[in-house]
């Protein structure tokens, strides 16, 4: 390593946040003092009062236990790269290596492969789900660890630990096959109808004015239910996925109103607020209907719809089995999880577990059952049988302008095949497309095939 590393590389690219209260001055002196060697400065404002580093520890951190000095000094003289620059106006950490190679690692792929303690298990510390760290996390400032590595300091003020030449030449050789469309970022906006949440998809290297695609998930789901397909598409557009009232973490509405002319008009406010137009908006099942309305009523702004497993008349036999399950609840988590995996076979045991995370909860009297109310949304659903709601909807179909996709599952108990044809010729442009091995939940069932169904909109 060059005698000419600096000490510390500030990179303040904003304004940084106030010190949290949790992390009051004694607590981080005593941080820095249990590591003599190394400043590890959780906020710009605690520079000043750090301890001075040295070119050696005289301890090392808890979670490098079995590693001797000795051992990491040596590991400098045949990893150690010839420079280390912080590049700015790119986001990123460029090495160049002895061999004259260089690497350039994005901020977002050296904070989603931590080494600090909580993600290599050393630590009680609550960990941060890796795949809700912010995409445009930033850079502030780098640190020289001894001879053998750097310490990296994020704006979000997370311990990153030590990333060491070797550690880095390992991360050097798995960089050609990362994929940053993993993360997303979770957001709330406030509307005049309430708060709400929604997971923004976004590549740190998409464009500005790249196109946008508004996903609306079906009843008891959330926007977490089209997570294959937006890491499939994020590289390319951006993806907003919300969660529509009453259902995930957007609870704090004004109006304990469930009807689909309220939910029409939060995706209204909530397109309003964000200031989008021209997309492609994606609707499924109580979503879908959703989205007929909303694209009836404002042309202007969708481009291109995709509808999946809907249409204005639905079979009573698919209703029931989902009003049914509503009213189910658990002794736990997990046998939540083998019932819905019986429920729906075809899908991967992971990915209900991963999905009912953000559908249940653990209730005052320990059982585990749906956030959703089953008493307010099964009026919602007897609501969506009445014949004047069907025919308000078939009425908004025949209004629809863009062109669209409707996706049925092959193995649907909701949508029949003669209605769906009946749906697609009531569209001025539609285009009826049929996934094998899905049932009614065609993005979770069959996400490969789901994509390769909407792939000509994208």
């Amino acid at each position: 390593m060059s005698s000419a590393f600096p000490r510390l590389l500030t990179a303040p690219l904003h304004t940084p946040p106030a010190l949290p209260p949790s992390l009051s001055l004694t607590r981080s002196l005593n941080h820095f003092s249990s590591r003599p060697g190394l400043v590890h400065s959780l906020h710009p404002s605690l520079h000043q009062l750090s301890p001075t580093p040295t070119s050696t520890f005289t301890s090392l951190p808890p979670f490098y236990p079995s590693v001797h000095i000795r051992t990491l000094s040596s590991m400098a003289s045949t990893m150690s790269p010839k420079q280390v620059k912080l590049v700015k106006s790119a986001n990123l950490l460029k090495l160049t290596w002895k061999d004259g190679a260089t690497t350039d690692f994005p901020a977002l792929f050296l904070r989603q492969n931590s080494r600090s303690a909580a993600h290599i298990g050393h630590t009680d510390a609550p960990l941060k789900p890796l795949s809700s760290i912010h995409s445009d996390v930033a850079i502030l400032g780098l640190e020289k660890v001894g001879t053998y590595g750097i310490n990296i300091q994020f704006d979000d003020l997370h311990d990153s630990g030590i990333y060491t030449w070797e550690y880095l030449n390992e991360l050097r050789s798995a960089l050609p096959t990362w994929n940053s469309s993993a993360a997303y970022i979770s957001k709330y906006i406030d509307i005049a109808n309430g708060r709400f949440h929604y997971y923004d998809y976004c590549s740190p290297s998409l464009p500005k004015d790249a196109p946008v695609i508004l996903m609306v998930h079906g009843f008891n789901q959330s926007g977490m239910s089209f997570k294959e397909f937006c890491e499939k598409v994020t590289h390319t557009h951006r993806v907003i996925c919300v969660d529509q009232r009453g259902h995930g973490e957007s609870l704090q509405v004004k109006e304990s109103v469930y009807t689909r002319e309220k939910m029409v008009e939060d995706l209204h406010q909530i397109v309003e607020k964000l200031q989008l137009s021209q997309f492609l908006l994606v609707g499924m099942s109580m979503g879908a209907a959703n989205s007929i309305v909303f694209a009836s009523q404002f042309p202007l702004l969708v481009k291109k719809l995709v509808l999946i497993d809907y249409a204005p008349k639905l079979m009573r036999e698919g209703l029931e089995k989902i009003y049914a399950m509503l009213k189910v609840d658990f002794s736990s988590f997990e046998e939540a999880v083998d019932t819905i995996h019986k429920f729906a076979p075809q899908r991967d045991r992971d990915q209900i577990k991963e999905r009912l995370q953000y559908t249940m909860h653990e209730r005052p009297n320990k059982r585990w059952g749906w956030r959703v109310d089953p008493e307010i949304w099964g009026k919602r659903l007897e609501a969506s049988e009445n014949k004047e709601f069907m025919e308000e909807t078939w009425a908004a179909v025949k209004l629809i302008q863009c062109p669209t996709i409707l996706v049925k599952g092959e193995k649907s108990d909701v949508l029949s095949p003669e209605v769906a044809l009946k749906m697609v010729d009531t569209l001025k442009e539609g285009k009826l497309k049929t996934v094998a091995n899905a049932g009614h939940s065609v993005a979770g069932d069959n996400p490969q095939g789901f994509y390769e169904a909407v792939e000509e909109f994208l």
